[in-house]
């Protein structure tokens, strides 16, 4: 596979950043069912967290602060792991021509959860949700791992990214060991561009099947009234 350069993924981020609304209609899909409206809010709000931290990243990456962009790279795994757990269930819905129940749920966790002890809506365990992507997205699990030995004080975020040994000279090179041109690097943004892709993908898909989906909110609303 042809690795992907910086200018790709200006490009690249550029017509992801084209897509995204900045405003939703409550009444855009039903006049009587919330669940379409709250569900579209929180894609494109996702989406637009994303293109945000690509943007970002691209400044991250051609100022030579590699490590840091990876933080950012680590986060946006996390985003779209929501965005497929969100997928899944509208999946089933559109499926079993039934309102998934978790989406509910998940929508009102996801939206306002926190993780403070007294509050009373706990945030969703980020690392649960990863590993069920992990199921939908072969690979994601093992490098968003990998991503977060740099991002954590560990060795490869510390000793390894911004120090060295001269052994001639015996003494500590302490300065960031990976440029915008190193094989990590050029692997980051191979995985910014599979982001992208990702998020496109479990966006469109429900996004382009909202109406279809409301007409099943409704019928489970007229059901259970």
């Amino acid at each position: 596979m042809k690795n992907v350069t910086i200018d790709d993924i200006k490009a690249n981020s550029a017509k992801f950043r084209s897509n995204l609304k900045h405003e939703v209609g409550f009444y855009d899909y039903s006049r009587i069912a919330k669940i379409p409206f709250r569900l579209e809010s929180y894609i494109r709000t996702l989406n637009s967290r994303i293109s945000d931290h690509i943007d970002s990243i691209i400044l991250l990456y051609e100022a030579e602060h590699i490590i840091p962009a990876f933080g950012l790279i680590r986060s946006n795994f996390e985003s779209l792991a929501l965005l497929n757990r969100l997928s899944i269930a509208f999946r089933n819905s559109m499926d079993n021509q039934k309102l998934d129940e978790s989406l509910d749920s998940d929508l009102a966790t996801m939206a306002l959860g926190l993780r403070e002890k007294d509050y009373p809506v706990q945030a969703i365990n980020i690392l649960t949700q990863l590993k069920k992507m992990e199921k939908e997205w072969k690979g994601v699990m093992p490098i968003y791992e990998s991503i977060s030995e740099f991002v954590h004080p560990n060795y490869d975020g510390v000793i390894g990214s911004y120090s060295d040994f001269d052994h001639e000279q015996k003494k500590a090179l302490l300065e960031p060991q990976y440029q915008s041109k190193s094989e990590i690097a050029i692997g980051a943004l191979n995985f910014v561009n599979a982001q992208m892709t990702i998020a496109e993908f479990l966006s469109n898909y429900m996004i382009k099947n909202l109406k279809p989906f409301a007409a099943i909110c409704e019928l489970d609303l007229r059901k259970n009234s």
